[in-house]
């Protein structure tokens, strides 16, 4: 039965990245040890919320930057505050971008 569920944890996760929550909110501080990977999101805007809020420490500590990530586009799709290149995901820095990216 371990290989059953094995299998159901992998479909599980393929459906997720394909499917429902295709969008992940990632977090930066200065102070807190970099980028910090949060919930994810079946919409942009729930997200982008999500992200807005971790910026503004709306529920708990500010951090100096926020981000929505695309996991099936494989990009930043909207950047809040302060987030510096070398700890955004990798394949940004590869030469993808941040296609229709908004920093605010």
């Amino acid at each position: 039965m371990g290989n059953a569920d094995d299998a159901q944890l992998v479909l599980i996760r393929m459906m997720s990245i394909r499917g429902g929550d295709r969008f992940q909110v990632i977090t930066y501080s200065r102070d807190d040890g970099g980028a910090d990977e949060k919930l994810d999101y079946a919409s942009v805007t729930e997200a982008a919320r999500a992200a807005r809020n971790y910026v503004q420490g709306k529920d708990g500590p500010a951090y100096d930057g926020a981000l929505v990530y695309d996991k099936k586009k494989r990009s930043i799709v909207r950047l809040f505050g302060s987030f510096p290149e070398c700890a955004r995901p990798v394949c940004a820095q590869a030469g993808q971008g941040e296609q229709g990216a908004r920093d605010i």
